[in-house]
């Protein structure tokens, strides 16, 4: 939870910011926090996430370079080995390509390859590390005919208009405020959180561990 809560200080100018976010998880996500507090692996993915995203942020207006490259990958091989769930870094791969951030998106596909060779080599079993990662969720979700026997976190998010709530709340409060920024349009957290909105309708885990 430190590691998560702090990952993202270091960046803003207005770390009241970050703090309130966490509250609104508290006030409104069912058990987020609580989930925050579990010491999960998933949690060094989260971080590794929105450092990914800040560094984007912070000097996406530039052609990214090879220390760009060479960072993500070193990220990306952390939350592998610790977590293990290589193949799931597709979707902010194609949330930056969305965006239309090509040239980090293709950066972050390096990265990501990379990472994850990386991450699997330092198990010691590379070959095995990454194929059962991909086998793990078959052999969970063909031991169940209906969706209403798998465990909770796989199954559909049901109604979930609180995303659309925030998304107008933040439209509007850009034109009432004219905020010179970047188009929501243009941001690849923005797609990233609609991609983890529309598949958690097929499982709630995407909604909740990559776009909430």
């Amino acid at each position: 939870f430190i590691l998560l809560g702090w990952s993202a200080i270091p960046w803003l100018e207005r770390p009241e910011a970050w703090i309130a976010t966490l509250i609104l998880f508290a006030a409104v996500g069912s058990g987020y926090i609580g989930r925050f507090m579990m010491g999960r692996p998933f949690l060094i993915s989260f971080s590794v996430l929105l450092t990914l995203f800040f560094l984007w942020r912070r000097h996406g207006s530039a052609r990214p370079t090879w220390r760009t490259g060479a960072a993500f990958a070193a990220l990306i091989a952390l939350a592998v080995l610790l977590h293990g769930i290589w193949y799931f870094w597709v979707l902010p791969v194609a949330a930056f390509f969305m965006a239309r951030e090509y040239r980090w998106g293709w950066t972050l596909v390096a990265g990501w390859l990379a990472g994850s060779v990386l991450g699997a080599i330092l198990t010691g079993h590379p070959i095995t590390y990454l194929v059962e990662a991909v086998q793990l969720p078959f052999s969970v979700l063909g031991q169940h005919t209906f969706q209403r026997t798998l465990v909770s976190e796989l199954q559909p998010t049901g109604a979930n208009e609180f995303p659309l709530l925030v998304l107008g709340g933040l439209l509007v409060m850009r034109h009432v405020t004219r905020l010179n920024v970047r188009p929501l349009h243009q941001h690849p957290a923005f797609w990233l959180a609609c991609l983890g909105w529309v598949l958690g309708y097929k499982a709630s885990r995407f909604w909740e561990e990559w776009g909430a």
